[in-house]
């Protein structure tokens, strides 16, 4: 299965990008506190991608729009006979995957990530402007916690049952999981370098994530009982 084998390589990645992480900080032979001009490199370098990422969650097609090619896991040959809500077909399968708020539907995933985002970028500006000695003591419990949040948010999302506001809360958690593992990264090390390395892994964690919603949808769509398969390999 195609998105299988895409999903098990983000994977492997992930992991390999992880233990090289850890072993950098291992070896890492640190020589003062971090400045405030590298934290606010690093501070930029996380708040962008939060940006980004809260655009493509709120508006997704913005991509296509640049002529940014996205490889869909939608049918082509159904995706316009089937009615979708929140980029997800409007079946009972997906029925947890969407909320609504107001009048319009929107994807629980999608949604979490950008409240996440959002939070996380509140606390980046926080981490930016006061200045928290206990930050160096505490370096160790950021890391540790949030390489457990993400871990939790990925087993998470595996097929399995699971209500919106699950999908929301969990999903949320992710960004600010990212958070405590770049500022836990940058002051562990007191080093721009791998403050900036764990901002790259960070948006490759969250790219895994995303790759195991497609790898779920399509398995539901591969067990459910209906002909529509919309998700597809």
């Amino acid at each position: 299965m195609r998105s299988g084998k895409i999903l098990l390589q983000y994977l492997s990645l992930s992991i390999i990008a992880t233990v090289l992480l850890v072993i950098l900080l291992i070896i890492n032979d640190r020589e003062g506190s971090v400045s405030f001009f590298e934290k606010v490199i690093v501070g930029t370098a996380f708040i962008l991608s939060c940006i980004i990422g809260i655009s493509m969650a709120v508006w997704p097609n913005w991509v296509h729009r640049l002529g940014i090619k996205v490889k869909l896991k939608i049918q082509k040959n159904q995706s316009h006979q089937i009615k979708h809500q929140g980029h997800h077909p409007v079946c009972k399968k997906f029925k947890e995957h969407t909320i609504k708020i107001g009048d319009n539907v929107y994807c629980a995933g999608c949604t979490g990530l950008a409240v996440g985002a959002g939070f996380a970028i509140v606390l980046m500006c926080i981490y930016l402007i006061i200045r928290f000695e206990s930050y160096n003591e505490l370096s160790e419990l950021f890391l540790a916690l949030g390489f457990i949040i993400i871990g939790m948010i990925l087993l998470q999302n595996m097929p399995g049952p699971g209500s919106a506001s699950t999908r929301v809360i969990s999903n949320s958690g992710l960004p600010v999981g990212c958070f405590f593992i770049v500022i836990g990264t940058l002051e562990y090390t007191g080093d721009i370098i791998p403050g900036l390395i764990a901002v790259a892994i960070s948006v490759l964690l969250v790219d895994t994530r995303i790759q195991v919603s497609n790898w779920r949808h399509v398995i539901i769509c591969k067990f459910c009982e209906n002909e529509c398969k919309v998700y597809n390999d």
